[in-house]
């Protein structure tokens, strides 16, 4: 599972590309559309789409899901994904999607809402498996003390929000934040499982919540996300905006980046104030290709999983996105993007991921893939973007 605050909650999302408001569910509704209204439909990879479909389905299957707020039918699109596992792959997997789902929009006021895109990725940095003078900044597995608190009787005065404490002898405590934590706090009790360069390499990692350590040998661990310190999560790209006079849309994950860079001892204090703490596992059973494992419980393709707001929507659902653009990058642009540079998107994804900046039915997330490419093209996507969730069709786990 990546870290449940993404990329856009490291960088901030400013007022020009910020996502629309949805409001509560009862003042909203879902209209049908046509598949020959989805531009680009025909020309999708219905067959990757069909793979990831079939992935999640397991997952869903063996732990059935509860109703999400849209109201979609668990039972309907488990039917489906029994329908999905009893061929290999269909003779023809857009024809699969047309028989066994309906598109649909959310409709706000009247008219259909817009929705908002992100991207994130998986960084790749080099470590060291030993601290050594060049890599002294740990990332640490999870601790044994960092309880979850769901179900448990709350000291009075917890905020509801933080579902992570500290189990101690007198009960449970909230757990230290990121400044006493990069100070020695958990110095001694042998968690860590890697170090690297920079707080920064570690800042980020922890923004992703998963990452490709690369040693000196060429072998590679991949780690990713274990568990959280509790503490709310802070923007740090809005703090840098508001104490530097930062124009809010010039900031993007480059720009931050090299800002920390620039500024190391302020930057250091900027990035304590976001005082949530990430902890990380190895994760051994990934082949190089896979990307990490989302929430799901499956691993990720670039361009083909979704993170949503799993308050809203089923893990597994298909989700169409369009954010096309038709202009290509210039070189300047490919040399020095930004937002409003990125070329867009047109495709079938699955929802795979969640994040806790991921927030309402029309808002999104999506997975672009591992390593520095990846990154620069995750950082400046924050736009505008028809999000089309397929539905179940009634009845429609039973073979036409």
């Amino acid at each position: 599972m990546r870290l449940t605050a993404w990329l856009l909650a490291a960088l901030m999302i400013s007022p020009v590309h910020a996502p629309p408001a949805i409001a509560d569910a009862g003042r909203s509704d879902w209209r049908t559309l046509a598949f020959d209204g989805l531009s680009g439909w025909d020309k999708a990879d219905h067959a990757a789409a069909f793979r990831g479909f079939k992935a999640a389905c397991p997952q869903l299957l063996d732990n059935p899901p509860h109703m999400r707020r849209n109201g979609m039918a668990v039972s309907e699109l488990l039917a489906v994904c029994s329908a999905a596992l009893a061929e290999p792959e269909p003779p023809s997997p857009k024809t699969f999607f047309e028989e066994h789902f309906v598109p649909k929009v959310l409709i706000r006021d009247g008219r259909e809402a817009t929705g908002f895109l992100t991207g994130y990725f998986e960084p790749e940095v080099s470590a060291s498996r030993t601290r050594n003078e060049r890599f002294a900044v740990p990332l640490y597995r999870r601790p044994a003390d960092l309880v979850s608190v769901k179900n448990r009787t709350l000291p009075e005065g917890w905020d509801p929000d933080v579902l992570f404490g500290r189990e101690t002898p007198n009960g449970l405590e909230p757990y230290p934040d990121r400044a006493a934590i990069e100070t020695g706090f958990l110095d001694g009790r042998g968690l860590e499982m890697a170090f690297v360069e920079s707080w920064i390499d570690a800042f980020f990692i922890h923004v992703q919540g998963s990452a490709r350590l690369r040693f000196s040998d060429g072998s590679v661990m991949r780690v990713a996300y274990a568990g959280k310190s509790g503490h709310a999560y802070s923007s740090i790209g809005r703090l840098l905006a508001e104490t530097e006079g930062i124009d809010p849309a010039s900031i993007t994950m480059p720009v931050l980046r090299q800002w920390l860079t620039d500024n190391p001892q302020e930057g250091l204090r900027l990035m304590r104030r976001n005082q949530s703490f990430i902890f990380f596992h190895e994760v051994s059973d990934l082949s190089p290709q896979d990307g990490p494992v989302g929430a799901a419980g499956t691993p990720l393709r670039p361009l083909a999983s979704l993170a949503v707001d799993r308050t809203w929507h089923l893990f597994g659902t298909p989700v169409w996105v369009d954010s096309q653009r038709d202009a290509a990058l210039s070189e300047r642009e490919a040399a020095s993007p930004k937002p409003e540079d990125w070329r867009g998107f047109r495709g079938l994804t699955i929802a795979q991921d969640t994040g806790s900046a991921i927030r309402g039915p029309v808002r999104a997330d999506l997975f672009v893939g591992s390593g520095p490419d990846a990154g620069a093209e995750a950082g400046i996507i924050r736009h505008s973007a028809r999000l089309v969730f397929l539905w179940p069709r009634t009845g429609s786990g039973v073979q036409p």
